[in-house]
């Protein structure tokens, strides 16, 4: 039986919010598909819309694909670093990995002081986890095709039935949500930064090890065009 680790509130309760054996803050489940929302895939090149409209082989990219150190277009930092941390500032965390070198992995403080405050009880979880991910948005407008730098859209007709296709063909079941947008620091598969907030983004995430693109193959009637097709 693991000894419990209880977080005390101001008001004197107490939140239980781990044990010995288990010290790591879990991210939240996304968010799901609101009911009668459409999914819209922004596309490269105007030509990719026919497997999706026709049927074809089509890229699912690894989450490190889309990783890096500036956001530009569909690129992001967000991307494979899965960050939770509970009752710890980043600059406290900061500290702490320059006193003892601790890194990634889960940090826990107790009954501590950094930089003269108190933390009565602070966890920091981190990992760096790959994932496939196929991304999508919820809606569909201009400037955010081209600030992504895409030339077509199509409307996915049945995201459902795109799961399936997928699933059965990247070989695993895929968690699937809306991305939630944050002014805070979680980072996870599906929590990102709130400067990525235009993206407006809906994705299927199938997390492991990645080893390059996968590409599936789309059977006809997946999609409808939005922008001139072909």
């Amino acid at each position: 039986m693991s000894d419990p680790i209880y977080l005390t509130s101001p008001d004197g309760k107490k939140e239980l919010v781990a044990t010995i054996a288990d010290r790591r803050v879990y991210p939240r489940p996304p968010r799901p598909l609101p009911e009668g929302a459409s999914l819209f895939k922004y596309l490269t090149k105007r030509e990719f819309a026919a497997a999706w409209i026709e049927g074809g082989t089509v890229p699912v990219n690894p989450a490190s694909y889309y990783r890096s150190e500036l956001r530009e277009g569909v690129f992001t930092p967000d991307e494979v670093r899965q960050t939770q941390m509970f009752g710890v500032r980043p600059d406290q965390l900061a500290t702490m990995q320059g006193y003892f070198g601790a890194g990634a992995g889960t940090v826990v403080m107790h009954n501590c002081t950094i930089n003269g405050e108190a933390i009565g009880f602070g966890i920091s979880n981190i990992i760096d986890e790959d994932s496939y991910i196929e991304c999508y948005s919820l809606s569909h407008l201009r400037m955010t095709r081209r600030r992504m730098g895409k030339e077509s859209c199509v409307r996915i007709i049945d995201p459902k039935a795109l799961k399936a296709v997928l699933d059965e063909q990247i070989g695993s079941v895929s968690t699937a949500g809306c991305i939630t947008y944050t002014t805070g620091n979680n980072r996870s598969h599906f929590e990102k930064s709130m400067a990525d907030r235009w993206q407006d983004e809906f994705r299927f995430s199938w997390p492991g090890v990645c080893t390059g693109p996968k590409f599936v193959t789309l059977p006809p009637g997946m999609a409808t065009p939005i922008t001139p097709y072909p």
